[in-house]
């Protein structure tokens, strides 16, 4: 048996990235062959997630995603 509950399947903040994907350091410089995607990239929310939209991080995350893992294979 286990306890089912709802849950919010979203991050709030984030990661910081650029326009390439890459994750930005404290100093908000590019971290080399780092790159972030879907829900932990780009603080898409900021500090609050939009009850109101359900599934409206669908479309953002698979994108992000994709480009995050094409620019990683052609090392943008």
């Amino acid at each position: 048996a286990a306890e089912m509950g709802s849950s919010w399947m979203t991050t709030v903040g984030g990661l910081e990235i650029d326009a390439s994907l890459h994750v930005l350091d404290v100093n908000r410089q590019p971290i080399p062959g780092l790159y972030a995607g879907g829900n932990p990239a780009g603080c898409f929310y900021g500090n609050i997630y939009a009850p109101q939209v359900p599934m409206s991080l669908s479309g953002h995350s698979t994108t992000l995603s994709y480009v995050a893992a094409r620019n990683c294979v052609d090392g943008i």
